[in-house]
């Protein structure tokens, strides 16, 4: 299963409930974050200005996370991936490793979960799920005016990037436009793909975010 969605649309709490679901019906399964296979910064590719473009297809290994995606589905044991975001380059954790049970699920999320250049290196559309998520808010402003799915995705980028990525507001902002850039380009042009859509927006979601945003 693949899960796919431009940024802050929790991908990832999504693939975590989603493995909470498959339990509670008897499936094990293993998530793998494809942020943890994000090249080394030195190596990342750069945009037109000459800033690291994070949002590319080419800040993935997608060679080494192909194979240990194959591997596993053959029933083999591999390392798990993790990436420093303080550092900035990724390795394989000493103590733990992976293993595919049969009958389990593989879940595989991050924003380029949907790209039709990973989904052929695991075997083709006939052996991946691809789900697309993305938080479609029904609040507005005003009557003529509803709140910009964008901005929704902004508030919870900058407080997951200030607690959990080492990233100040401020870098989280002058990226921003770059994020953008890089959704039209990388994820929104195969949302058509998806076998599955599904809305991660909350009702009390800003609210509760605004405890520790502001």
């Amino acid at each position: 299963i693949t899960i796919a969605g431009p940024s802050s649309s929790n991908k990832t709490t999504f693939a975590k409930r989603l493995q909470i679901a498959l339990a509670g019906f008897g499936h094990g399964s293993i998530l793998i974050e494809m942020d943890d296979y994000f090249v080394d910064v030195e190596k990342s590719p750069h945009d037109e200005d000459g800033n690291e473009d994070w949002e590319s297809f080419d800040c993935i290994d997608t060679p080494l996370l192909s194979d240990r995606v194959n591997a596993l589905v053959r029933g083999e044991t591999v390392k798990r991936r993790k990436f420093d975001w303080e550092k900035g380059f990724s390795y394989d954790d000493p103590k733990e490793e992976l293993f595919l049970k049969k009958g389990n699920f593989l879940i595989i999320e991050g924003i380029h979960g949907m790209n039709p250049k990973l989904i052929e290196s695991l075997g083709g559309r006939e052996k991946v799920s691809q789900i697309y998520i993305q938080p479609t808010s029904p609040l507005q402003i005003d009557h003529n005016h509803r709140f910009s799915c964008s901005d929704y995705r902004l508030i919870r980028r900058l407080t997951r990037d200030y607690f959990f990525r080492a990233f100040p507001p401020r870098s989280t902002i002058n990226i921003w436009t770059s994020v953008r850039y890089g959704e039209m380009t990388n994820i929104f042009p195969y949302q058509e793909n998806a076998d599955y859509y599904f809305n991660s927006a909350l009702f009390y979601d800003i609210p509760v975010i605004g405890l520790f945003a502001k």
